[in-house]
């Protein structure tokens, strides 16, 4: 399809969340990826979403949680539901690591490498967890 597709629909994001799709079910994750970003850049979180879905499971790009982790946030921010479900969900797989040592908060913040400034968007996670029952507080507030 090539870049004169690209070019003549660059300004439809519905053709371009088609191709998207489209790429992705035939498996060509490299293009489906080139598509969400495009999406993305537009300011659709839905691409974002997707952006962080191929990192997390490396398709089409090098595997990379920390990257995941990060378009998840900014998915969620933007208010992608199925993006905040995935960040509860890698919240929940930490702290159910055997190797995982209760912290506090900033600590958790610290070790997640969450930036100060978006502290506010981890602690509505945890608040979230918390609410559903899947972690718990202990009296310490680790």
């Amino acid at each position: 399809m090539g870049n004169y597709i690209l070019r003549c629909i660059c300004h439809n994001m519905d053709a371009v969340l088609y191709m998207l799709d489209y790429e992705e079910r035939a498996g060509n994750y490299q293009e489906a990826f080139k598509y969400a970003k495009q999406l993305s850049m537009a300011g659709y979180h839905e691409g974002t979403k997707r952006m962080a879905d191929y990192y997390l499971e490396g398709k089409g790009v090098r595997r990379d949680k920390r990257t995941a982790k990060d378009l998840y946030r900014d998915a969620a921010t933007a208010g992608n539901k199925e993006a905040l479900e995935k960040r509860k969900k890698l919240i929940v797989e930490l702290f159910e690591d055997e190797m995982y040592v209760p912290m506090k908060e900033k600590e958790l913040a610290m070790f997640l490498q969450v930036n100060k400034e978006d502290r506010d968007d981890l602690r509505l996670v945890l608040d979230e967890l918390l609410k559903e029952g899947k972690i718990s507080l202990s009296l310490k507030g680790k």
